[in-house]
Parts: C-alpha cells; structure tokens; sequence
C-alpha cells in the first residue's frame, strides 16, 4: 500500500479464537492431536478472503492430517451466525475468524472462548491479542480506496476520503455492505464519526453502489460497473496489482 494511503486507511485487525463447548474444561495451550484426528475434523467459521483461507486449509490438513470444515463469509455475517448458535446452545463452529475485534473483545469477556496460546504468541503486540490468550490478531487489515487506473486518468484519482463526496465521482463508486462485512461497518462508523451522516448522503447522491463484500467489489470494477473502490481491503487491491503485473489483470491499483 502506498505510505499515503497507509496513513488515512483503518488499520483493522482480523481476530481467531477457538470456541469453548458448554460445560467442557480445557487446559491453556495443550494440543491433544490423537483426540483431534479422533475427532475428524475442525470446524472453521471465517471472513478470512477464500484464497487466503483454503491455503490454510491445505497447510493445516497437510500438516495435521486433521480435515477442515470451512464456512467463509463476511464478518458481520460470521457474528450473527455464530451468536445464533451461542444463543442456541449448539455452536457448530471450534475455531472462529471474524473481523470485528471490539466484538471479539465483548465476547471474550463473556468466557465463551478458550484461552490457548499458540506458539510465538509472545511475539505478537499486546494490542493485537487478549493477555490470556482467548483471541489473537490473524492479520492487519488496512482500508483504502483503489480504482481501475485504465479508465481513470491520474489526475482525476482521489486523493483523500472526502473527495469521494464530489459530484464528477458520481456513478464511478463501490464499496460493501456493511450489514455482510465487519469491516465495512466499522469503516462506516470510522467515517460517519469523522465527517457526519452528511458524508454519506453526499456519497447517496453520487450513486455509490453497494455490494454483499470486497469480492464483489473487485468483480465490479473487472467488469467495468464502477471503476473507483470507495473502501476496500487492501489485499483484494493487491491481488488484482500482481494479476495485472502477469498479464491477467484490469489495472486496479491502491490510488497513489
């Protein structure tokens, strides 16, 4: 990302715990890998982006042996089921990746995640996980705007957030629906505090179109729908960098 844009975008932090059965004691930090393999399988609830988590899927069976179910959706959709289910009492899910981490933070408190420390949790920044090891960071995720940079001139590109309120972007935007993706609400509330509901009615009049998540944010502006990204996750912006640098991309690019 450029050292620009790293200074506006959220930084947001992508939390994994592991998911405590009812009634069941748990001792931090042991790995019982016979009882796991006798288990069967993992159940994986996750907003991690399906490239990224089916490589983890692969290393960890290859690793393992053990067979990973995986549920990928959004993270505000991830909470909802996985708080159905608490509220249930029959979670479905053992480990749990979402991308909302005050949410994690509540919910720790409540006891409802195992406290297990992974190896080099003690590398990992204190503010990127709980002290007991009931959740720890998965990654960094940073928002940023990027645009189709074939379609778009330079000089037309948008420098800051604010830009996006003004009236030439109209038609142009995308960005998610917070109601799917954590971190499309948090962005939302980042920038409704920042610069008022008023933001986003200018962004209304613009004809911002709103999609389920950043996948489809991306399938947007590849089929020329709309050609700036108004907030997205930056590895999405990425990808698409290293597939036009092979020959297969549309030119999207973090905006300079």
């Amino acid at each position: 990302m450029a050292t620009k844009y790293a200074k506006i975008g959220q930084a947001l932090l992508a939390a994994a715990v592991i998911v405590a059965a009812a009634a069941q004691a748990w001792a931090d930090d042991s790995v019982d890998v016979a009882a796991a393999k006798k288990e069967g399988k993992v159940v994986w609830y996750t907003s991690t982006p399906l490239e990224t988590a089916n490589k983890i899927v692969k290393a960890f069976e290859a690793e393992t042996g053990i067979k990973v179910e995986l549920f990928r959706t959004g993270g505000s959709a991830i909470l909802r089921r996985f708080l159905q289910e608490h509220q249930a009492g029959r979670i479905a899910a053992d480990v749990l990746t979402t991308s909302d981490p005050a949410a994690t933070a509540a919910l720790a408190v409540k006891g409802i995640f195992v406290p297990f420390k992974p190896a080099n949790f003690d590398k990992v920044p204190q503010e990127a996980k709980a002290a007991d090891g009931a959740y720890v960071a998965q990654r960094l995720n940073m928002i940023t705007l990027y645009a189709r940079t074939d379609r778009v001139a330079a000089a037309d590109l948008p420098k800051t957030w604010s830009d996006l309120s003004q009236p030439k972007y109209k038609g142009q935007l995308v960005t998610t629906d917070p109601s799917y993706t954590a971190l499309g609400l948090m962005t939302v509330a980042t920038l409704s505090k920042k610069f008022g509901w008023d933001y986003y009615r200018k962004l209304r009049a613009n004809d911002i179109m709103i999609v389920q998540g950043n996948q489809q944010v991306t399938d947007a502006l590849k089929r020329g729908e709309r050609l700036i990204c108004a907030a997205g996750l930056d590895s999405y912006a990425a990808d698409e960098r290293r597939r036009d640098r092979q020959g297969g991309g549309r030119r999207q690019a973090t905006v300079q």
